[in-house]
């Protein structure tokens, strides 16, 4: 019998929801759907009524029954960073790094929510580790939503984080590079990912006043330019290269991949600016393609992680994990 996920992730004004199954090493997207929020975000307690309303008509719809469900952050909700360690096993990395998370992220221990997930281990030199930490307060928020939504609640995590492992398990890069940038399109703004041999290594988040970046909603400001824009992007990303200690600039990117639909004047500025690059775009069969938004690949991430193998960033507490 297939099994079922349901991912959901909110992004400004929108709530996107994925429901997939999964057979034999098969999975099939059932249906997905994309919302308009009215209420506040900041109002957590109008926020969830207004979400529950909008999962109890999905369910009812497409008779979710028992489908796990993944909620996932974006990348305003949380704070998370990449720590080189001593080498580390993955059953420990956690408690080792609970003691020392205030010297790696800005936060109050007391009133956040926090997991750490082994990267990579060099045996015997070091290890690299993903650390992440949100307000606690959105673990309690995501936690009512599932209880009164009648849905088992498996992980409350990073989009970010669960997008860039989806993609680099699920579909390959056109060149052979050892580094590949992604550019991610949401309606919160963009975000810059280098990835490393497939590996989220570095990013960086930039926010716009209006969704230049979306096709479907084009509302830029009238002193502001697609080259100013252009511009900032390419800054942005050299700044990520940078963080991912790679020295050599804009010239040295192969291949540089979009998730989401991104403005085509501006991404005809970028492949200009950048004629030595690869420009590419993700495509996995029957779920993803070109006209995918980003907030639509991230919920349907969230359902694929639930349902694959891999091990991703919990903020619940272990306690309240699934065995």
């Amino acid at each position: 019998m297939a099994q079922q996920a349901l991912g959901i992730v909110q992004t400004g004004s929108k709530l996107n929801v994925a429901l997939l199954s999964k057979g034999y090493k098969q999975f099939a997207l059932k249906s997905s759907e994309t919302y308009d929020l009215e209420t506040d975000r900041s109002d957590l307690d109008a926020r969830k009524d207004e979400i529950l309303q909008k999962l109890n008509v999905f369910s009812m719809v497409n008779k979710v029954g028992n489908a796990r469900l993944s909620i996932g952050l974006n990348r305003n909700d949380y704070l998370w960073s990449i720590v080189e360690m001593p080498p580390v096993s993955s059953e420990d990395v956690r408690q080792i790094l609970g003691f020392e998370l205030e010297s790696h992220l800005p936060v109050d221990q007391d009133a956040v929510a926090y997991d750490a997930c082994l990267m990579e281990s060099i045996a015997g030199v070091t290890s690299r580790v993903a650390l992440a930490a949100c307000d606690s307060k959105l673990v309690d928020h995501g936690q009512a939503i599932a209880a009164k939504s009648g849905l088992d609640l498996d992980a409350i995590t990073t989009t970010t984080y669960s997008v860039i492992n989806v993609i680099n398990a699920n579909w390959k890069p056109v060149t052979d590079a050892k580094h590949t940038v992604f550019l991610l399109c949401s309606e919160d703004g963009y975000e810059v990912v280098v990835t490393k041999d497939g590996k989220h290594v570095a990013s960086r988040m930039v926010e716009f006043s209006s969704p230049w970046h979306i096709k479907d909603d084009l509302d830029r400001d009238t002193e502001t330019t697609d080259k100013d824009i252009t511009g900032i992007i390419l800054q942005n990303i050299q700044l990520t290269l940078l963080m991912a200690n790679l020295s050599s600039g804009l010239d040295s990117i192969e291949e540089l991949t979009c998730l989401g639909r991104c403005d085509e004047t501006v991404l005809k500025e970028m492949k200009d600016r950048l004629p030595a690059t690869v420009f590419s775009a993700v495509e996995i069969e029957n779920l993803i393609d070109q006209n995918t938004s980003y907030d639509q690949i991230a919920a349907i991430s969230l359902a694929m992680e639930q349902l694959g193998d891999g091990e991703c960033l919990n903020l619940l507490p272990p306690e309240l994990r699934p065995v």
